[in-house]
């Protein structure tokens, strides 16, 4: 019996132990450093104005710029070249020298205007110069109406830049 309750005693005295440290484990204080690093090639949200305008971004150089679904703009460039759109060539999707014309310029504003309903115009913005030259400046970006914007990370390390509107089909 005295063995029995030398036994009780020691597992009575070893489950106290454990106990009190538990409870004291609970108080105290580990600092942790935790860092997560997430890396996504897209990112899609949406935007609600309200009654007021927002902004989506501040001024931004661009190298290229294609608009989709253009049914008028308006720019002022320093100088401006058109190419022949027959002279393009499919392979390597650029233009030959021999296909550019400047169009005299003056000083004054440009304006496209789509001169069809229900086609998919686009006009693109590029330099004939080398990459990593800046075309031009984007004013800032003010969304008046809803709209879901897609931000997404290319292959090539650009980044794509996509509002579409609820009047969009």
């Amino acid at each position: 019996m005295k063995k029995f309750m030398a036994m009780v005693g020691v597992k009575t005295t070893a489950g106290i132990v454990i106990a009190v440290l538990l409870m004291a484990s609970a108080f105290w204080r580990i600092d942790a450093d935790l860092v997560v690093q997430v890396q996504t090639g897209r990112i899609k949200f949406t935007v609600n104005p309200g009654l007021n305008q927002k902004r989506l971004t501040d001024s931004l150089f661009f190298e290229k710029l294609s608009l989709e679904h253009v049914g008028q703009l308006s720019f002022n460039p320093d100088q401006l070249f058109v190419a022949d759109p027959d002279e393009l060539d499919w392979e390597t999707d650029t233009y030959p020298e021999h296909a550019w014309l400047e169009l005299p310029n003056n000083g004054r504003g440009w304006q496209f205007h789509a001169n069809k309903a229900g086609i998919n115009p686009m006009v693109t913005l590029e330099s004939s110069e080398e990459k990593g030259t800046a075309v031009g400046k984007l004013d800032a970006i003010l969304l008046s109406q809803p709209a879901t914007v897609t931000l997404e990370l290319t292959n090539s390390k650009s980044v794509t830049l996509t509002i579409r509107t609820n009047q969009e089909p």
